[in-house]
């Protein structure tokens, strides 16, 4: 029997990628106005862009077309669970995430991969607006494309490291361990967007002009254009710097190596990376070995330390994962002398709530950038408007050294099993 080829296209804000059987590689422009932050803003141009690719590249309809695409709108969790049948992972989820975050879990898909450490599971989710999947689904379909996978870009990557995307309007920051994404972040800056708007540059013409290439457009930008990308890169380098957490990244995208670039890395910066020089969305293949063999060996030190330590700590937690309107729910059937002014805090549907549940996870999203291999978070929880947060570390110091910028209202440090694990109350 012939094996069905496949064909992947990337799709970025200014041009597709297309990846033919790892034998061809093409990049094709893609206007802003057409197609933006996975989002398409003009059905029947992105359709017709589309199909004339396909032509270009002789598509077999009979072939698997894989669409990778990327957007700052995807809410990326990493969770633990006890160990279920694969086929009832994403009924569970759709059940457990119903209140994360306070909105309507219909409006989103659940994309999700795993891996099995005695008898648990630790999962990285990505939830995609549906909206954004249909679309395309639709364009595909129209296409009469039948044999397709619409897959968000953390859900296409796991050769562990730290990667960093520097395109003209955006700067991604994508973290890998044990073969799962554990952070992803796709970060806009209104000073780039208005720069390249202004002076009416497409992705390849701004990527050209900041690589110091020849550019038709390059006669019509603005004489300090250079000057105020460069200024307005610095405005990430904290970011960076954060993200990387002083080990080496990749970098990668169509500026990344621009003389700009390096040099303001290097005057503002004590950034230590490589460029990359692979494609590093190729889980395509391990996804589907995934699927033969629910079981994958873990080699990684620390995660073997947390697989024996869960033992004696509540398997079942949740990582970035709150039942906020429950425990409200509760509180407030409880207490009898509530005053008014906590009534209405606890609201679930005012502005107020709203904004301090996204406090909320915007606060526990800092504290899982601190994790590393001395480092690793096994719980959060929430009671009465603070954060309680349990983990392994490797000593005291190492604990004072790293949460030394949080607000730590309380902390217990204790030797148990053999492992220094610690509980603290932030705010």
């Amino acid at each position: 029997m012939f094996q069905k080829k496949i064909t992947k296209f990337i799709i970025n804000d200014g041009f597709i990628k297309i990846n033919k059987d790892i034998k061809e590689e093409l990049k094709i422009a893609l206007p802003y106005r057409i197609y933006r932050d996975g989002e398409i803003l003009d059905y029947h141009h992105f359709y017709y862009k589309l199909s004339k690719i396909m032509e270009k590249i002789n598509f077999n309809r009979k072939d698997k077309l894989i669409l990778i695409f990327d957007s700052s709108s995807f809410i990326h969790i990493n969770y633990k669970i006890p160990e279920i049948d694969e086929s009832e992972i994403k009924d569970f989820l759709k059940l457990e995430l119903e209140d994360y975050g306070d909105f309507d879990l219909s409006k989103y898909e659940v994309f999700y991969d795993s891996i099995k450490e005695n008898e648990i599971l630790n999962l990285s989710i990505d939830l995609v607006p549906a909206n954004l999947i249909l679309k395309l689904k639709e364009v595909l379909e129209k296409l009469e494309i039948s044999n397709y996978e619409i897959i968000p870009e953390p859900q296409s990557i796991n050769k562990d490291g730290k990667y960093i995307e520097i395109s003209p309007t955006y700067v991604k920051l994508i973290s890998v361990k044990n073969n799962l994404v554990n952070f992803y972040e796709k970060i806009y800056d209104k000073n780039f967007e208005k720069l390249i708007e202004e002076n009416k540059l497409e992705e390849q013409n701004a990527s050209n002009i900041i690589n110091l290439r020849y550019d038709p457009e390059e006669s019509k930008i603005d004489e300090d254009f250079l000057f105020k990308y460069k200024n307005y890169f610095t405005n990430y380098i904290s970011k960076i710097e954060k993200f990387a957490k002083g080990e080496k990244v990749e970098l990668f995208g169509n500026i990344c190596d621009s003389t700009i670039i390096k040099e303001t890395l290097k005057t503002f910066s004590s950034l230590e990376y490589n460029l990359l020089e692979e494609d590093i969305h190729d889980k395509i293949a391990i996804r589907k070995e995934k699927r033969e063999n629910n079981r994958l060996k873990n080699k990684n030190f620390i995660n073997l330390i947390l697989a024996i330590s869960m033992v004696s700590i509540i398997i079942f937690n949740l990582v970035y994962f709150l039942n906020l309107k429950k425990e409200n729910e509760i509180k407030l059937a409880n207490t009898k002398d509530v005053k008014k002014e906590e009534v209405v805090e606890t609201n679930m549907s005012s502005d107020k709530f709203q904004e301090r549940n996204k406090i909320f996870i915007n606060k526990i999203s800092e504290i899982q950038k601190l994790e590393d291999k001395n480092l690793i978070i096994t719980n959060y929880s929430f009671d009465n408007g603070r954060i309680i947060v349990k983990g392994i570390v490797k000593n005291e110091e190492y604990f004072n050294k790293v949460f030394r910028d949080i607000n730590i209202l309380s902390k217990n440090i204790y030797m148990e099993n053999g492992f220094y694990k610690f509980e603290m109350q932030i705010k």
